[in-house]
């Protein structure tokens, strides 16, 4: 592989920003150091593609997705006349605080925290790059890069290891969930979902793999059972969810590039599922298993409190919204009495209620429509899948896995946290829709678009 990335200039520029987002982009905006120095690698890194990498261009999905994604947050910033922008709700008290300093009649931006939705259109800058620089990549590139990040994956898998086991001095955040497996990351849950989309890079970079087939069963033991066993150790409910879920298509996928008949991989399966309760009541003997499991005990989830709170600002902003990235200020205003407590609300922990306030309806008809042209992508990837042949099949149907897996993965953990909000999160997002289109040097299929 060293090599090959020698020869590669585009897939070296690429795994840079792509390790730099994992490793850089989990602090969150607690930690904004590390999310700034990841903005100006991706500056470094865009400007290096410019300047070395000749003769490609991103297909016209990759630039419909880079210009919605921006578009809310820049069309936010632009300044109103006073009788417009006084005019929207939930800007009557942004309207009362400045007539006090005599400035309720000046030029203000739809945002009610501009600060923070410049800051947030800044942090798409790592992410779409990713998305515009993978487009652009052909399949053994496209190979490389998906090594790549299972490769880190696993060693943030390894370091949250070792917070474990020897405790905070290996946590990099000082702000994150301590006693947890956090790795590359500062949120456990944001670590749990890193954790499954390597699992998924893991996989379908396996295909077309030449070792022998002891040796591929025992790297897809050793990598399955190394993830599977970090995620748990997360200790977040819902990514443990995820992981029950997508290590039937991973476990399938290993086993038929192990090219194992269906009649066994039944038997597999059947297995696999008798063994269940032996298996789950020796974990409970381990005590850090066990702490992860009794975070399923049923007890009441703060979370309805802040949803209905959050539903309240959505309602008070609707429908223009109050400024992309400004959550905590645009909450607070509209926290009941009888639910405060020590803690302060940093999100909404259901990334879609967070933007419905944040964005209002001109960010629902953004998602919906991102929705449809990513929608459209899988469909034509799907076609390539089924025109391609040989080891090319094989390398579409897992890459296909990926993307789907990663994608169903964020929008499922979405509804309880905010994994978007991580950029790390938000950069193997941007992989897996730029693995969705067609690889350079792939001839399109009749009637195919790129």
């Amino acid at each position: 592989m060293g090599h090959f990335l020698i020869q590669s200039r585009a897939a070296l520029i690429c795994i840079v920003l792509l390790v730099a987002t994992i490793v850089l982009g989990g602090g969150g905006t607690v930690n904004p150091g590390t999310e700034i120095a990841l903005e100006l690698v991706a500056v470094v890194c865009v400007l290096a593609w410019l300047v070395t990498v000749r003769g490609r261009t991103a297909p016209a999905s990759v630039w419909i997705l880079v210009g919605l994604v921006f578009i809310v947050p820049v069309l936010q910033l632009v300044p109103l006349p006073p009788f417009l922008w006084q005019a929207l709700p939930g800007r009557e008290m942004t309207r009362a605080a400045l007539d006090l300093v005599g400035l309720a009649d000046s030029w203000r931006p739809v945002s009610l925290v501009p600060a923070a939705t410049l800051s947030s259109l800044l942090a798409l800058g790592p992410p779409l790059a990713l998305l515009w620089m993978v487009s652009q990549l052909d399949l053994r590139e496209r190979q490389a890069v998906l090594l790549a990040i299972a490769v880190t994956v696993f060693a943030g898998g390894l370091l949250g290891a070792a917070q474990v086991v020897g405790g905070r001095g290996f946590y990099l955040y000082d702000y994150s969930h301590f006693e947890w497996l956090t790795g590359f990351q500062a949120n456990r849950n944001a670590e749990a979902d890193v954790l499954v989309i390597g699992l998924l890079a893991f996989t379908a970079a396996q295909a077309a793999r030449g070792q022998a087939r002891a040796v591929r069963a025992a790297i897809a033991a050793v990598g399955v059972g190394f993830l599977a066993l970090a995620t748990v150790l997360t200790g977040s409910r819902t990514g443990i969810a995820i992981l029950a879920v997508m290590l039937l298509p991973v476990v399938f996928a290993h086993l038929r590039l192990l090219r194992v008949g269906n009649r066994r991989i039944a038997a597999t399966f059947a297995a696999g599922i008798l063994t269940l309760p032996a298996a789950v009541w020796l974990a409970l003997r381990v005590p850090s298993l066990t702490r992860a499991v009794e975070r399923f005990d049923g007890q009441r989830d703060f979370r309805l409190e802040l949803w209905t709170d959050g539903w309240s600002a959505a309602l008070a902003y609707w429908p223009i919204g109050g400024g992309v990235g400004g959550f905590v200020q645009l909450f607070l205003p509209f926290e009941r009495l009888e639910v405060l407590d020590e803690t302060s609300p940093n999100r909404a922990h259901n990334d879609y209620l967070e933007w419905l306030i944040e964005a209002g309806l001109p960010g629902i008809a953004v998602l919906l429509a991102v929705a449809i042209v990513v929608a459209v992508m899988i469909l034509q990837a799907w076609k390539r899948y089924r025109a391609a042949g040989g080891k090319d099949r094989e390398v579409s149907a897992l890459t296909l896995l990926f993307s789907c897996g990663t994608l169903t993965t964020i929008a499922a953990h979405s509804i309880l946290d905010y994994p978007l909000r991580s950029m790390a999160i938000a950069g193997l997002l941007a992989v897996a829709a730029g693995l969705l289109t067609r690889p350079t040097g792939t001839v399109p299929m009749e009637g195919s678009r790129p």
